[in-house]
């Protein structure tokens, strides 16, 4: 598999090179390249998912490489060894399993393989008798938030931040994709609507301390004025093309808020 064939047309990578043993055939090398580009580019969709599968495919296929094993010759006893060695936690083993499942049933359609071993192979067990997240007293979110300073436009937007966390318990991965147009109101209560996974739509009513907090940074901030912008954008450096917020204040030197607000703001990051 060449780098070329482990790219999307947008030059994304999605997998890294790796070599099949000699001797394998060209229509193999295709129809396997054809299979990871379909499974990340394609089947698998969520970012995250994507990674973690990515990072069992590689530990899969390195194994497989330092035993000279082909494809079609794994057996479901060397996925069973495989998972014996796996460093990551039983939570890990189980997603990276099911990694392997999903590449096997792909080869298995293009006749690369003739069954999946993988699916003969057991995860192991996991059993979770208490739940992990620690729950935090109202006495407690009450004094962590009142430890936040206002005394710049960063402290605003953090503190809008943590309002909205601790007071709706959204994921922090629906929370970062917020847009302005995703705060609204309805029926004269604001309400948030955040995008979970699987394309799903999470609405919300906001709590009156969050209302509070979210108002008087979009109104420091003017971001109310649009609506496409991030909610909660970066302050840091603009790395992957995101949205920042200093570009949009050079752009709006008419808005209401005090411009020394502005100046006073850390640019380090949340």
């Amino acid at each position: 598999m060449t780098p070329e064939d482990s790219q999307t047309e947008t030059g994304e990578v999605l997998l890294a090179r790796f070599d099949l043993l000699e001797g394998t055939s060209e229509s193999t090398r295709v129809k396997t390249a054809e299979t990871f580009l379909e499974l990340l580019g394609a089947r698998v969709r969520n970012p995250n998912t994507r990674s973690a599968y990515r990072v069992a495919w590689r530990s899969f296929l390195a194994f497989c490489s330092a035993r000279r094993l082909e494809l079609e010759s794994v057996k479901a006893y060397h996925v069973g060894s495989w998972l014996d060695q796996h460093p990551g936690s039983r939570s890990t083993q189980r997603q990276h399993l099911a990694a392997v499942r999903l590449l096997f049933d792909s080869l298995m359609m293009r006749g690369v393989v003739e069954y999946n071993p993988a699916a003969r192979a057991r995860p192991p067990r996991l059993v979770r008798e208490s739940s992990q997240t620690p729950v935090f007293e109202e006495a407690e979110i009450v004094a962590f938030l009142d430890s936040i300073s206002l005394d710049s436009l960063k402290d605003l937007r953090d503190k809008a931040i943590f309002c909205v966390l601790l007071y709706s318990w959204c994921r922090v991965s629906a929370l970062i994709n917020l847009t302005v147009a995703d705060y609204y109101e309805r029926d004269g209560t604001r309400w948030l609507r955040f995008q979970e996974k699987r394309g799903k739509e999470h609405e919300v009513p906001v709590h009156s301390n969050a209302k509070e907090a979210v108002d008087l940074w979009l109104e420091r901030s003017c971001l109310a004025s649009n609506p496409s912008a991030p909610l909660f954008p970066s302050f840091g450096k603009n790395r992957d093309g995101g949205y920042r917020i200093h570009e949009f204040w050079r752009h709006n030197r008419d808005c209401a808020a005090d411009r020394r607000t502005y100046q006073s703001v850390d640019h380090q990051d949340l």
